[in-house]
C-alpha cells in the first residue's frame, strides 16, 4: 500500500538531484514523445511547475525553464491530439512558469528576453478561447440544452484554465497584447453571457444542475481575465462596454446571488470588476455606456431586469464617486435620464425598493459632485418629471402617478436627511406638493365612515366604500417619505436656529401643522403599506396605526409622533408651540379611540423630552388632559400619563400632585 507514495517521493527527489539542464532535457523528451501516456505527461508537468516555482527570475535558469514553454504550447494546437486533460495541464505548466519567471521581475533586459517566448503562448491560448466559447454558444443555443447537459466538464475546465492563464499573460504582456484584444475579449464576454442566460434559465425546483460547480468555476475565470484586461489596459476597454454591459453578461443576476462558497467567490470577483471599471474607466466614456445599458435592462416603460439594472446603477454610482466635478458635467443629462428611468419601474415585490434606493444613492453621489446652484436646477427637473398635483382625473385624483411621487419623496427625504440645510431651499420650492400630499392623506385617513364597519349606511355602501378605500392606499404610499422628509428638514431647521421654520409670519408652521393633527386621529388601515424596521412577530402584531403615526418600529423610515416633535423643536417659540400642544391634546381627549389617545400621549412626552423646560409653560394647558388619562382604563395609557407627570415635575423642579387634584 505505501509503494504509491514512495513513489513518488522518490520522483521528487529525483528531479532536484539532478542539475537543471538534465530535468529539463529529460522533461523535453517526455513531451515529445508521442507514447508517453496522459498520466505520466500531467504528472511531469505538474512537476515542471513546482521545480520552476522555486527558480530566481534572474537567474541563467529561468531561461532555460522558459524555453520549455514552446513545447508546451505545440501541444495546445487545435492540430495536436492530446486530450483536454493534457491541454490543460499544459495552461496550468505556462501560467505557472509565466508567473514565476516573468510577472514580477522589474527587469527590462528579462522582459524583452521573455516577451518572444510569451507572445506566441498568449496567440494559442486566444484561439482556444475563441474555439470553446464558439463551441459553448452553439452548444447553449442547440436543443440539447433543455436539460443542462449543455458542454461537458473536460471543456469547461479546459475554457476555465485557458482564461486564468490568459489573465496572468495579460499582465506581463500589457500593452503588447493590444493586437489580441478583439479576438480575446468578445468570446470571453461571449462566453460569460451564455453560461450567465444558461444559469438565469435553469429549472427553479432543481437545487443544483449537473454541471452547475464547472459553470460557477467558468464564471470565475472568465471574470478573472476581464479583470486583468481592465486593470492593465483600462483604456482599451471602452469598446468593449456595451456588449459587456448587456443583461446577461457583467449585470447578470446568476454572477451575484446564492449562498455556497462558489456563489460568494463569484460575486467578490464580479464586485472587483465593477469597482475596476468604474475607477480605471473614464466617466466620459463610462456614464454614457451604462446609463443607456440601464435603459436596456428596464425598458421604456420602467419594467424589466431590476437586479441586472441595479449593479449597472452601483457601477455608475462608483464612477461618479472616483470622478471630479469638471469631468462629471458632460455626462449629467444621460446619467439623469437613466435614473429618472430607475424611479419609473413599478412592481410589487421587493425590486422596486432595492431599485429605488440603488437609484437614491446613485443620485446622492452625483448631488455631494455638484454645487449648490446646480442642486436647485436638478432638483426642479426631477419634480417636473413628477408631475403637477394640481392636475386631476375624473375621479378627482392626481394625475402624478404614485410610483413617480413615491420615488421623487423618498429621494427627498434621502437629501433632506444628508443635505441638511442645504437642502431647504429645495423643499421651500415644493412645500406646497408636499402639504397637498398630506392633505390627501388626511382626507382618506381621516374621515369616521371610510375604515368603521359601524359608520352609517347599508351593508352595500361600506363595502363599496371598502373597496374604494382599498383603491387609494396605493395613491397614498408616498405620505411616509415625506414625513421622514419634512422630520429631517425640521431637525436640521431647529439646529441652525428655526429660521426656515419661522419665516414668512409662520405660515409654513401653520401649513405643516394642520393635516399633521388630523393625522394623528387617522384610522389607518392594516393593509396600508408601511415600511419598518420591525420582523418577525412585532411586524403582524403591531398596528399600521403604531407604525405610521406612533412611530413604533419606523425611526428610520418616517411617521407623524417624530414630524410633530421635530417642528416644536424647531419652531422655538411659545405662540408656535400652543397650535401644536393644542393638537396634540385634541387627540389625547378622543373617547372612542384608546389606541389614538395613547399616541398622542406618547407625542406629548417626545414633545417635552425634546424641547424640555422651555416648553413648561404650556404645562398648566396639559395639566386636566393629563389628569383625566391618569385614570383612563387602559393601564398603558396611565402609565405613559404618568411618565408625562414626572418628567413635568423633573423639569419644573417641584410637583404637581395639587395641580392634579
Amino acid at each position: 500500500e505505501g509503494a504509491p507514495n514512495a513513489a513518488e517521493e522518490c520522483l521528487n527527489l529525483l528531479q532536484r538531484i539532478l542539475p537543471v539542464p538534465d530535468y529539463l532535457a529529460s522533461v523535453t523528451n517526455l513531451l515529445q514523445d508521442e507514447d508517453t501516456d496522459a498520466p505520466l505527461f500531467v504528472r511531469t508537468i505538474e512537476l515542471l511547475s513546482e521545480r520552476a516555482s522555486e527558480v530566481d527570475p534572474h537567474s541563467h535558469e529561468s531561461t532555460l525553464f522558459l524555453e520549455v514553454v514552446p513545447e508546451l504550447v505545440s501541444i495546445l494546437s487545435e492540430k495536436s491530439e492530446k486530450d483536454a486533460q493534457i491541454k490543460q495541464a499544459s495552461l496550468v505548466a505556462i501560467e505557472c512558469l509565466v508567473r514565476s519567471l516573468c510577472l514580477d521581475t522589474g527587469d527590462q533586459r528579462v522582459f524583452k528576453k521573455v516577451t518572444g517566448v510569451v507572445m506566441p503562448a498568449m496567440t494559442a491560448i486566444v484561439a482556444i478561447l475563441e474555439r470553446l466559447s464558439s463551441m459553448l454558444v452553439r452548444a447553449l443555443i442547440s436543443s440539447k440544452a433543455k436539460d443542462g447537459s449543455w458542454f461537458n466538464d473536460s471543456d469547461i475546465h479546459l475554457l476555465s484554465t485557458a482564461a486564468l492563464c490568459a489573465s496572468t499573460l495579460i499582465g506581463v504582456l500589457q500593452a503588447r497584447c493590444l493586437a489580441l484584444l478583439p479576438k480575446l475579449v468578445k468570446p470571453i464576454i461571449f462566453a460569460l453571457s451564455s453560461i450567465n442566460e444558461s444559469l438565469d434559465k435553469r429549472d427553479s425546483t432543481t437545487d443544483i444542475i449537473r454541471h452547475y460547480k464547472s459553470a460557477k468555476i467558468s464564471q470565475l475565470a472568465l471574470l478573472r481575465t476581464l479583470v486583468s484586461v481592465v486593470e492593465t489596459l483600462p483604456q482599451f476597454a471602452v469598446p468593449y462596454l456595451g456588449v459587456l454591459f448587456s443583461p446577461t453578461a457583467l449585470p447578470s443576476r446568476s454572477l451575484r446571488q446564492g449562498d455556497s462558497e462558489e456563489d460568494s467567490v463569484v460575486r467578490d470577483m464580479a464586485d472587483r470588476l465593477d469597482r475596476a471599471l468604474a475607477t480605471k474607466t473614464p466617466a466620459r466614456q463610462l456614464i454614457p455606456i451604462a446609463s443607456q445599458a440601464v435603459g436596456n435592462c428596464l425598458g421604456k416603460k420602467g419594467s424589466g431586469d431590476w437586479q441586472e439594472a441595479k449593479a449597472l446603477l452601483f457601477i455608475l454610482k462608483t464612477s461618479v464617486e472616483s470622478t471630479v466635478r469638471s469631468e462629471l458635467s458632460p455626462s449629467i443629462g444621460k446619467l439623469l435620464n437613466a435614473l429618472l428611468l430607475s424611479f419609473d419601474y413599478d412592481s410589487s415585490d421587493c425590486g422596486q425598493r432595492e431599485l429605488l434606493s440603488s437609484v437614491n444613492q446613485t443620485l446622492l453621489a452625483l448631488v455631494m459632485k455638484i454645487s449648490e446652484a446646480q442642486l436647485r436646477p436638478l432638483y426642479a427637473r426631477i419634480r417636473e418629471w413628477r408631475g403637477e398635483l394640481e392636475l386631476f382625473d375624473a375621479d378627482g385624483h392626481s394625475v402624478a402617478s404614485a410610483t413617480r411621487r413615491y420615488a421623487f419623496w423618498s429621494m427627498s427625504a434621502l437629501f433632506s436627511k444628508e443635505l441638511r440645510s442645504i437642502f431647504l431651499p429645495c423643499l421651500s420650492s415644493v412645500l406646497i406638493d408636499a402639504i397637498k400630499e398630506l392633505e390627501m392623506a388626511s382626507s382618506f385617513l381621516c374621515g369616521p365612515s371610510r375604515f368603521s364597519e359601524n359608520a352609517g349606511g347599508d351593508k352595500r355602501r361600506r363595502l363599496d366604500s371598502s373597496s374604494e378605500i382599498t383603491s387609494h392606499l396605493s395613491l397614498l404610499k408616498p405620505l411616509q417619505p415625506i414625513l421622514l422628509c419634512l422630520e429631517s428638514a425640521l431637525k436640521a431647521d431647529a439646529h441652525e436656529g428655526g429660521n426656515w421654520i419661522r419665516s414668512d409670519d409662520g405660515q409654513r408652521h401653520n401649513l405643516i401643522l394642520e393635516p399633521l393633527g388630523k393625522l394623528l386621529q387617522a384610522n389607518i388601515p392594516d393593509d396600508y403599506p408601511v415600511e419598518t424596521n420591525l420582523t418577525g412577530d412585532d411586524l403582524a402584531t403591531i398596528s399600521s396605526y403604531q407604525k405610521l403615526v406612533q412611530g413604533t418600529g419606523t425611526l428610520d423610515y418616517g411617521s407623524v409622533a417624530s414630524c410633530i416633535t421635530a417642528l416644536t423643536m424647531a419652531a422655538g417659540d411659545e405662540q408656535m408651540w400652543k397650535p401644536i400642544n393644542h393638537a396634540i391634546l385634541q387627540a389625547c381627549g378622543n373617547e372612542d379611540k384608546a389606541h389614538i389617545r395613547k399616541a398622542a400621549v406618547a407625542c406629548l412626552h417626545s414633545v417635552m423630552e425634546s424641547v424640555g423646560e422651555e416648553y413648561m409653560v404650556l404645562l398648566p394647558e396639559c395639566l386636566p388632559t393629563l389628569s383625566e388619562l391618569l385614570e383612563d382604563e387602559d393601564e398603558e395609557i396611565a402609565g405613559l400619563a404618568r411618565e408625562c407627570v414626572t418628567l413635568g415635575e423633573e423639569l419644573l423642579g417641584e410637583s404637581l400632585e395639587d395641580s392634579l387634584r
